[in-house]
């Protein structure tokens, strides 16, 4: 559930989203309130500890939900993963892929249009898309930037979207916040490298399948259902999650490497193409549906 945590009130590595009252307010919530409530007024902190209560009573509802469901769909296996086999369990839980957004590839005049309108100048782009968050990955990615810089010079490193963190100034850090999904696109085209770096159990990234559509390799953790969607080698690099140095290493390869990009790059556009696309996703769509019905009327008939 999350990544492994080190400290003097406890070490443990959660891997599924089943536990006990007293192992969410002993682990759980001082492990939340250790990375987003530091720094915080009176009132975030109110607002904080309000949305740990009203979460583990949604948990508690979805976890009853599941448990009479006839069937279960989640987007990736990785996703189903981490919810315990007695709710998922017995053919009950089916993967169902999220269905890549349509992408046109913005052209050379665009590209460059958007990346002067936004104040990018030359240089390699390395870019972040989401929300700036301890569970996306955010200050792991920011402290691998000193390693990058080192071992790459001219880099840029572009981060688009708002969140709990602000990214530090820097004269190759543009923190863009929300931009409009063309500009992101056109971003995208920019890009050498396109980053995701999440330590919580990604379900499965739009901003991967984004990447992916547009021809860009994509650096990743190891986690949820981003290892569904990136082949490791081929169509990008995946990296053990919280791993500032092993994120750093993939990044600077590759921005080293134009041959190796271009081949991960085209590698991934042709498996969004295939293994992602719509046909097949509303054929596993329809197979979960019948599952579900055959369970439904097999247990009516035993009745």
């Amino acid at each position: 559930m999350f990544p492994r945590v080190t400290g003097t009130m406890f070490e443990t590595a959660w891997t599924t989203f089943d536990c006990t009252t007293a192992q969410f307010t002993s682990k759980c919530v001082p492990y939340f309130l250790e990375r987003y409530q530091a720094g915080a007024g009176p009132l975030r902190r109110a607002w904080l500890r309000a949305s740990l209560r009203l979460g583990w009573r949604d948990q508690q509802r979805r976890f009853r939900a599941l448990a009479e469901a006839d069937g279960v769909i989640g987007v990736s296996r990785g996703i189903l993963a981490i919810y315990p086999d007695r709710l998922v369990g017995g053919g009950r839980g089916r993967v169902v892929h999220t269905l890549p957004p349509e992408v046109s590839a913005p052209g050379a005049e665009e590209v460059q249009s958007v990346r002067d309108r936004l104040g990018i100048g030359d240089g390699s782009i390395v870019l972040y898309a989401g929300k700036l968050s301890p569970g996306k990955g955010t200050p792991v990615l920011l402290a691998a930037l000193p390693a990058i810089r080192e071992a790459v010079r001219g880099a840029r490193f572009v981060f688009a979207g708002k969140g709990e963190l602000a990214v530090p100034a820097a004269p190759d850090v543009h923190a863009l916040g929300s931009i409009p999904q063309r500009d992101l696109f056109a971003l995208y085209a920019a890009a050498e490298i396109v980053v995701v770096p999440s330590v919580w159990p990604e379900p499965l990234s739009r901003v991967l399948l984004e990447a992916m559509r547009l021809g860009r390799p994509v650096v990743a953790t190891r986690v949820g259902g981003t290892p569904e969607a990136v082949v490791d080698g081929v169509t990008g690099v995946l990296v053990e999650r919280g791993d500032a140095e092993a994120l750093a290493r993939a990044i600077a390869g590759l921005l080293l490497d134009p041959a190796r990009r271009a081949a991960m790059g085209e590698a991934g556009r042709a498996r969004a193409a295939e293994f992602f696309r719509e046909d097949r996703i509303v054929d596993a769509l329809l197979e979960a549906y019948q599952a579900a019905a055959d369970r439904e009327a097999a247990t009516r008939g035993a009745a």
